[in-house]
């Protein structure tokens, strides 16, 4: 029941990401988003979208194989948003005392890093054997 509340609660801030990020240049928020943020909107889209349909998935099952096998597809389209927010940069920080660009860059390389270990951890956990309920690996 636990892990299952857990899944429910990411389906809601999935809903509230997408609907946030979906408002942001409507509001005028944060002042450093520029009109190019709509490029990265449908990649976004998709991402939470994958993101609640994942785990909405996984309150019905989830076993390790198949959650590995949605999370490698997950952080496929998380580094899909890293690279796409590379190349867009709908980022202005001109305004700005310091100028937070490389900040910003540091960042997404981190995601787009992050993203791809996750990938290659996820593609583990569909190859390897899975454990018996015992504990021991089986061959």
């Amino acid at each position: 029941p636990g892990r299952r509340g857990g899944y429910v609660i990411a389906i809601a801030m999935n809903a509230v990401g997408l609907w946030v990020t979906r408002r942001l240049l409507e509001w005028g928020w944060p002042r450093f988003l520029t009109d190019d943020f709509d490029q990265l909107l449908p990649i976004l889209t998709v991402s939470f979208v994958a993101g609640m349909v994942v785990n909405a998935l996984f309150v019905v099952a989830d076993p390790p194989r198949f959650k590995a096998l949605c999370n490698v597809v997950t952080s496929v389209i998380s580094l899909v948003v890293a690279v796409r927010t590379w190349h867009v940069f709908p980022f202005d920080f001109s305004s700005y005392a310091f100028d937070w660009t490389w900040v910003a860059r540091v960042l997404i390389v981190i995601a787009a890093v992050g993203s791809g270990i996750a990938v290659v951890a996820n593609l583990i956990g569909l190859v390897r054997p899975s454990s018996t309920r015992a504990g021991h690996e089986s061959a």
